[in-house]
């Protein structure tokens, strides 16, 4: 039968476990939120504007040629009800969420297959052929490979993704388009390239008062935020300082105990930790079972696992350093020998 102090740490990992969980699943919210004013964009994107002048193999020898350095291209505003966008990728890039299926490879975005990413609104539009799903885009089929969309309603869930040839092979060159990568580099080399067959798309430009204000708005956003991620961090220190202190004078009669038995510090503490790693243990797979639950039902977002396993295994950690330094306070305020015979 659980002590009483063994059930009160466990409550407190328990919560502390919840608590981180539903902190990064909020981050990892508020990205895609951001993510998805943009237009899925990172910040870093730039945006053109292709005459009619220009040919297919012009823009397809500088997307193959060896100076074109890792990240995307999206041919935009495919579709006048629907947000179609045409993609080319090499390297590395950041991958939209998906409800099911999975991404293009390289190799696909830079070919002409029909194959297609739609969002959860067009699932109704879908038809079955040979096993395989299918949906109407500009006039042809297209077999669908992945769901785009995460727990909650972006733009996600109205867009379609084909290859980017396939999109010029379609409606033409020109058109508007965003270069996108990972790293600031990349897009702005890769920009230097378009511009040679491509103009700046003058309508996605701001004047400088509004991006200042929009910046001075969202620093004020992330900077309360912060604050209130601060103040819940302080709170489960406290907390973890009053639990584990509880849990340490409960266990001070097994230490003395075992000090009597003539085993040695070392043994004592090594016993002590094993019984705070078991609590620990069950509470981890507790909130862990409860997490996935809510992630499977689409009740909260997916979030990173090695995130989340590192953040919980510094609170881990400091609960370890709280209960070890209490204890070696107990033992050399004591100074229990064994007896001799």
């Amino acid at each position: 039968m659980l002590k009483k102090s063994s059930l009160l740490l466990a409550f407190d990992l328990i919560l502390v476990f919840s608590s981180v969980f539903f902190i990064l699943a909020n981050m990892h919210t508020r990205r895609e939120l951001e993510e998805s004013k943009r237009g899925f964009y990172s910040e870093e994107a730039s945006y053109l504007v292709c005459e009619e002048t220009v040919d297919r193999e012009t823009l397809r020898g500088i997307l193959s040629g060896g100076e074109w350095m890792p990240g995307a291209l999206f041919k935009k505003n495919l579709e006048m009800d629907a947000d179609t966008r045409g993609i080319f990728y090499s390297g590395k890039i950041e991958i939209p969420p998906l409800l099911s299926g999975r991404f293009f490879t390289p190799e696909e975005s830079r070919g002409n297959e029909r194959k297609a990413l739609i969002g959860a609104r067009f699932r109704k539009d879908l038809y079955q052929e040979d096993g395989k799903q299918y949906i109407e885009i500009l006039g042809e089929p297209f077999e669908v490979i992945g769901i785009l969309g995460s727990a909650q309603p972006t733009r996600l869930d109205n867009m379609q993704w084909i290859p980017l040839e396939t999109a010029v092979e379609l409606t033409g060159v020109s058109g508007r388009y965003a270069a996108d990568g990972i790293s600031e580099t990349a897009v702005e080399n890769n920009t230097k390239l378009l511009r040679t067959i491509m103009e700046e798309d003058r309508t996605m430009r701001k004047t400088g008062g509004q991006n200042a204000l929009q910046g001075l708005h969202k620093w004020g956003d992330l900077d309360i935020i912060e604050k209130i991620y601060l103040s819940i961090v302080c709170v489960f220190v406290l907390n973890m300082i009053l639990a584990g202190n509880y849990w340490m004078r409960r266990k001070n009669q097994k230490v003395q105990v075992e000090k009597l038995l003539g085993l040695s510090a070392v043994s004592v503490i090594c016993s002590i930790y094993s019984d705070f790693l078991a609590v620990a243990g069950t509470s981890f797979l507790i909130v862990g079972a409860a997490a996935v639950c809510l992630t499977l039902f689409g009740l909260v977002g997916a979030i990173d696992i090695l995130e989340y396993c590192l953040c919980c295994g510094f609170f881990l950690l400091a609960e370890m350093l709280i209960i070890g330094v209490r204890m070696a306070i107990y033992i050399l305020r004591t100074r229990i020998v064994p007896k001799r015979m």
